[in-house]
């Protein structure tokens, strides 16, 4: 019982630092490098959802890219990236690193990506946002 304690309160304290949404024990983080990157570069967005409960829960993940407003057709990211249906073990943590082609006629800006969980039992939804930029030049 001390183990598990001091488990989940490290987990949650890492989870903090991370800037980590929660519903109960259940958390996710999300990250995209790199956070500048040139039209037809690749950004890879790194996740992890983790279960600090002591019983398993069902969960699905979605990924979505939104656009800068200045973007005209054809020059889009398409705003669905990745959706996730999994069963997180008690104390389980999962990673998964998407790979996002930006394409070529990309339009500079800022765009975000928001990962969504949701728990299938308590129906509880969290949403975790990060962004990367777009620019013209970057390395």
């Amino acid at each position: 019982m001390a183990r598990t304690l001091k488990a989940a309160l490290f987990g949650i304290f890492v989870s903090s630092l991370l800037g980590s949404a929660c519903f109960a024990t259940t958390t996710v983080t999300a990250s995209v490098v790199p956070s500048i990157i040139a039209p037809g570069g690749t950004v890879f967005l790194h996740t992890a959802v983790a279960n600090f409960n002591a019983t398993p829960g069902p969960v699905t993940v979605t990924v979505k890219v939104t656009n800068p407003g200045t973007c005209a057709s054809g020059s889009v990211i398409p705003s669905n990236v990745g959706a996730f249906a999994f069963a997180l073990r008690a104390t389980e943590t999962r990673l998964a690193t998407l790979s996002l082609d930006v394409p070529p006629t990309a339009c500079s800006g800022t765009y975000t990506v928001t990962v969504t969980v949701h728990n299938t039992i308590t129906g509880a939804t969290l949403t975790k946002n990060t962004s990367f930029t777009v620019q013209i030049g970057a390395p």
